[in-house]
């Protein structure tokens, strides 16, 4: 079997990638986490995910990661993440925890981009319908 370098793919995907250790400090951000929320992993290394989650979202997000403790994984939950120009961006995260290291491997999505995202989807499939709806008149007359 060949080798697989797994570090390609996470410093590839397009969502928000990161590592937590049992106690809830970051580990390991991939690219798409730094441009999202503009920090550079070394600045965040080490501090507590916490430290970035809004300060209405906290307790919502620590019943996730108690469950997440208790079960297998937490799936879809939101919150609120501080960009480092102090701005906050929604986020959806999936999370799954090694129940032997208590390491949790955690995928998040940006709400907004993605809801602009399918308007942009949205619009242009709205024009072509208009293009073949002009079209298929313009070759009737």
């Amino acid at each position: 079997m060949a080798y697989l370098d797994y570090t390609r793919f996470f410093e590839m995907a397009p969502d928000v990638l990161c590592m937590i250790d049992a106690e809830g400090r970051l580990l390991r951000l991939n690219a798409a986490f730094q441009r999202l929320l503009g920090w550079a992993a070394a600045d965040l290394a080490g501090r507590l995910f916490l430290d970035l989650v809004h300060s209405d979202d906290v307790p919502a997000t620590r019943r996730e990661m108690n469950a997440l403790a208790a079960g297998p994984s937490a799936l879809g939950f939101a919150n609120r993440y501080r960009t480092a120009d102090g701005l906050y961006r929604t986020l959806e995260w999936n999370a799954t925890r090694d129940p032997i290291t208590g390491l949790v491997y955690v995928v998040g999505r940006d709400l907004v981009g993605v809801a602009a995202s399918q308007a942009v989807v949205r619009a242009d499939l709205e024009r072509e319908r208009e293009i073949a709806q002009a079209l298929r008149i313009s070759t009737k007359h």
